[in-house]
């Protein structure tokens, strides 16, 4: 047993070296070993010993000897490590029968200074890294048309004769097996001459807005998948494609399953998650390529669950808080990002160093009496603004673009607003919580409940059992409900019905909202029409992202025709990153920093299927299948991590037989099977048709 996958601040720290202003937190992964006997096996962590070096010297700046504590996340020390030195560290454990490990490898990290005004979150590094490609055909004389398989961003890199002139043509779309030098109009091609240099090398300088918010080093990007090369010479040309990213561990996470549609879903989602990482922030995509906060709380969950990886989530959140979008409920998505920030790192120093401004997202400044917000009737006054960081009016959007709000009625007091309101203010109460402000979270969590009742009364029809688009209308959109639906906010004798109106409505809203849609349909116990809408291949479906339209990163609308001026690189287009692994497999962190993780699979029409998902803590991993008329699941927590297993519900069934490593469960056990880490259990599951 050795501690590895060292982080300093939640960046990686034994590839590259972080630059870490203030008191450093050090992160480590444990792996469970194959060891023979239970006795032998390492489940918890009892204590720790780190070791902090200055420089090159062999003697300890700092050492914190044997230290009792369970926790491998985050631990703070009660040093500032003085800037402007490169330090190493190391680290190593014991578990809970007093056994030592060995020590880790060293880790590294430059302690430096704050600048600027606010302390924003370290960025992760960059890394740029070369791939070939495989040729796919000669379309015409002295052409040869290369596929890298999948759409990335970055550059070529043309080697050759010194001196030879190269025609070379990007894009990210084909058409008659040609790029297609005409593409819709955010779709990216770029064509250039590239004469290589003495040393037989050649670069395409590519265009000036390739190179937004890409550092020097790096230099400019852009996204492709397919590249010709012309020449006329007959010196041939070999070519690789530099490819930029934050750190991605393409095995961490993992997902295959009896439906092949879910599978390329994951797959597209997860590689978006990669592919869009290349600015060290989260984008909207190419055509913009700016921050804005739907789109990272949408990114930063896919993000959470197909890579161990937190620092772009952090770092975005962080620059958002203080350099925040227009529309109001892009504000309010902050304080339900450095929730989700706290949950799945269980580090806390994101929420201290911020937690004015993150009160002040939840724009309590704005209710009226009964609790409900309006950003039009009357405006937003300039102190308001001022606290969250605007100078600009804020303005409510609903969805995005405009023809898919479902002819949604933009009324002063506002659902889709309110809804995202009091899901900030039950985020703030959690938040307080957490600070040890038990009272302020009290008064939170009573303006929630305050606004719901509110909402419930001005905004919900009794008689057709659902949401209106706001106070004063009669029109009940989808968005109207959908929303409610996805944080919990409909009454008990009423959620059958707004579920089942949800339903019935299929896709009709964008991408963005599709994340709520789903999560709501589960939430209200309609798995199975969750799971249809994850595998569909109609045209307003992932499954016709890949299929018909053929992009390998997800798109910012369903199709062209519903955003004309759409780009093909958008994360907040791949929401089944995060809905495949938290619905389907069940994982869910139920304590800050995954210390406890619940696993409440929906297996719908799925016969199997095979699951990797990442927690700071490390790898759970679910196996499902059928045997015998059975269901069999085979799930594995990771050192540190217990947990629970929740029985599927399965329409027109229950579960008869429930047995856990060979035990029968009581029936009322059933929501909680309690589960151990490391131990491989095995639960099997006999229904009885209804």
């Amino acid at each position: 047993m050795k501690p590895e996958s060292l982080k300093v601040n939640l960046i990686a720290c034994q590839t590259h070296i972080p630059h870490i202003a203030g008191k450093p937190r050090f992160s480590w992964l444990l792996k469970p070993e194959s060891n023979k006997g239970h006795t032998n096996l390492w489940l918890r962590q009892s204590a720790y010993q780190l070791q902090i070096y200055q420089g090159d010297k062999r003697d300890s700046y700092h050492d914190t000897l044997q230290k009792k504590s369970t926790n491998t996340v985050a631990v703070t020390l009660d040093i500032t490590p003085p800037p402007g030195f490169l330090y190493r560290w190391r680290v190593r454990t014991w578990n809970q029968k007093g056994n030592v490990s060995e020590w880790s490898d060293l880790g590294t990290f430059e302690a430096t200074r704050h600048e600027g005004p606010v302390a924003i979150a370290e960025p992760d590094a960059l890394i740029k890294r070369y791939i070939g490609a495989k040729v796919i055909t000669k379309p015409a004389d002295h052409v040869t048309l290369y596929d890298f398989e999948r759409a990335m961003f970055g550059n070529l890199l043309l080697h050759g004769r010194p001196g030879q002139e190269v025609r070379v043509r990007l894009g990210e779309k084909l058409r008659n097996l040609r790029i297609d030098t005409k593409p819709e109009r955010n779709v990216r091609f770029y064509e250039e001459v590239v004469t290589l240099g003495k040393d037989g090398v050649g670069v395409p300088t590519l265009t000036v807005k390739d190179s937004r918010r890409m550092p020097a080093h790096i230099g400019p990007v852009m996204p492709f998948r397919y590249v010709e090369v012309e020449t006329e010479n007959v010196a041939p040309v070999r070519i690789e494609r530099s490819v930029v990213t934050v750190p991605f561990s393409g095995e961490t996470a993992h997902f295959s399953s009896s439906d092949i549609t879910l599978n390329a879903v994951y797959q597209l989602s997860k590689d978006t998650m990669e592919a869009t990482s290349f600015c060290g922030i989260y984008v909207d995509g190419d055509r913009e390529r700016l921050p804005y906060e739907a789109d990272a709380y949408i990114n930063m969950l896919g993000h959470y669950c197909v890579d161990r990886s937190y620092a772009t989530a952090r770092h975005t959140h962080e620059f958002l808080l203080y350099q925040p979008t227009w529309p109001t409920e892009w504000i309010l998505f902050s304080v339900l990002m450095a929730w989700e920030d706290y949950l799945h790192t269980g580090d806390i120093t994101s929420i201290r160093n911020h937690i004015e401004t993150i009160e002040a997202k939840v724009l309590r400044k704005l209710a009226r009496p009964d609790g409900l917000i309006s950003t039009v009737h009357p405006i937003v006054p300039k102190e308001v603004l001022r606290t969250i960081h605007r100078t600009e009016p804020i303005k409510d959007v609903v969805d995005w673009p405009i023809g898919e709000r479902d002819n949604y009625a933009l009324m002063p007091v506002n659902t889709v607003v309110n809804t995202l309101h009091i899901a900030a203010l039950k985020a703030l109460s959690r938040i307080y919580q957490a600070l040890g402000r038990a009272s302020d979270a009290r008064v939170a969590q009573d303006d929630a409940e305050r606004a719901t009742a509110a909402l419930t009364l001005q905004c919900f029809d009794a008689v057709q059992k659902r949401y209106l688009d706001g106070e004063g209308t009669h029109h009940a959109s989808i968005h109207a409900n959908l929303f409610p639906l996805a944080f919990g906010l409909v009454p008990s004798d009423s959620v059958a019905a707004v579920a089942d109106y949800v339903a019935s409505r299929g896709m009709a809203c964008s991408v963005y909202a599709a994340q709520f849609l789903i999560d709501g349909l589960f939430m209200a116990g309609l798995p199975d029409a969750g799971i249809r809408l994850l595998c569909s291949r109609g045209d307003r479906s992932w499954g016709h992202m890949v299929w018909d339209v053929g992009t390998t990163i997800a798109l910012e609308a369903w199709d062209t025709r519903y955003k004309p001026n759409q780009d093909w690189n958008h994360a907040w287009g791949a929401a089944p990153a995060n809905l495949i692994p938290r619905w389907i497999v069940g994982v869910w962190p139920l304590v800050p920093g995954a210390g406890r993780v619940g696993i409440a699979p929906n297996t719908g029409q799925l016969t199997s299927f095979d699951s990797s998902v990442p927690t700071v803590r490390g790898t759970v991993r679910i196996q499902f299948s059928q045997s015998n008329g059975k269901d069999v699941f085979l799930v594995q927590l990771p050192i540190g991590s217990d947990g629970s297993f929740t029985v599927p519900k399965k329409t027109g069934k229950r579960a008869r037989i429930v047995t856990h490593n060979g035990k029968a469960v009581p029936r009322l056990s059933h929501e909680k099977i309690p589960l151990e880490p490391v131990i491989l259990h095995r639960i099997v599951i006999d229904y009885l048709a209804l």
